[in-house]
């Protein structure tokens, strides 16, 4: 029996056959597992970041929560417990209803709201008002110059008055 040489045998179909079949779809699935790979690592770290930040920013929520829940009372507890204010702020220690000098300048703004008094009258009393204070000794030269910054600064930045002068009072009621 002689035996062909170079043609398709029912052997070398049945190889092909086997080849096509079985193995190239085991490297189609490797070579797309391999694609897949290459595009879905990318996507999955993405994922993994925006998780991360999702879960820093609930545990900075909670720790805030936490710090609030805890410190809100003690700050509250603190505020009502201590026995003397500020010594910057007086109207929290009572000085303001104590001190006659601190009495004339809240006189003196409640009368220029009302309107009787023009601007330049009130900051001239209230400048007099600043000097009396600093020869008193109720207040330094830096709360002084602070003061007197304060009030030329806003007479400066004031809008002008539309259809008033500046200087002349409202008159009185008559009655």
């Amino acid at each position: 029996m002689v035996r062909p040489r170079g043609g398709w045998t029912p052997w070398r179909i049945a190889g092909a056959v086997a080849i096509i079949v079985i193995v190239l779809p085991q490297l189609i699935g490797a070579l797309a597992a391999i694609v897949g790979a290459i595009v879905a690592v990318p996507i999955i770290l993405v994922v993994v970041v925006i998780a991360m930040v999702f879960l820093l920013a609930a545990l900075a929520i909670a720790i805030a929560a936490t710090a609030g829940v805890i410190a809100l009372p003690a700050w509250l507890a603190w505020r009502a417990t201590r026995d003397g204010r500020s010594a910057r702020d007086p109207l929290d220690s009572g000085a303001a209803r104590t001190d006659p000098v601190d009495a004339d300048a809240d006189r003196l703004r409640r009368r220029y709201v009302a309107g009787e008094l023009t601007e330049d009258q009130f900051r001239d009393s209230m400048l007099s008002n600043l000097k009396q204070r600093f020869t008193a000794g109720s207040i330094d030269i830096n709360d002084y110059e602070a003061e007197v910054g304060r009030l030329v600064r806003a007479s400066a930045e004031a809008p002008p008055l539309q259809g008033l002068r500046r200087s002349v009072p409202p008159a009185p009621p008559r009655r």
